[in-house]
């Protein structure tokens, strides 16, 4: 299915329009909210990690990701895994995803 150009140029400029329709301020603020509702549950699971965040996410939606070592139950040495945050701009809630192995993305 062919889009037209002039679609494509309406539904960039929608993207513009939605991360310049706040103030710098306010997506810091955002930030802050995203790092603060996935660092609870990062924490829970990892001994130790690095936090990524998309400063401005979808329209809907605020992305995470944690990579570091697992928490281990057994005693054996934890393997390094990620795991994505997904947080709810409305209810400003979050979950995690199930834990991937860095290996299978060949880290």
């Amino acid at each position: 299915m062919a889009v037209s150009r002039p679609l494509l140029i309406l539904i960039s400029l929608s993207y513009v329009a939605i991360a310049q329709a706040s103030s710098p301020e306010a997506w810091d603020e955002f930030e802050d909210r995203l790092k603060t509702a996935c660092s609870r549950l990062f924490d829970r699971e990892y001994s130790h990690y690095q936090i990524h965040t998309d400063p401005f996410g979808s329209e809907h939606f605020g992305f995470a990701i944690a990579n570091g070592k697992l928490r281990s139950s057994s005693g054996l040495r934890a393997p390094k895994s990620l795991m994505v945050c997904v947080y709810d701009k409305q209810s400003h809630t979050a979950e995690l995803s199930r834990s991937f192995k860095t290996s299978q993305f060949g880290q």
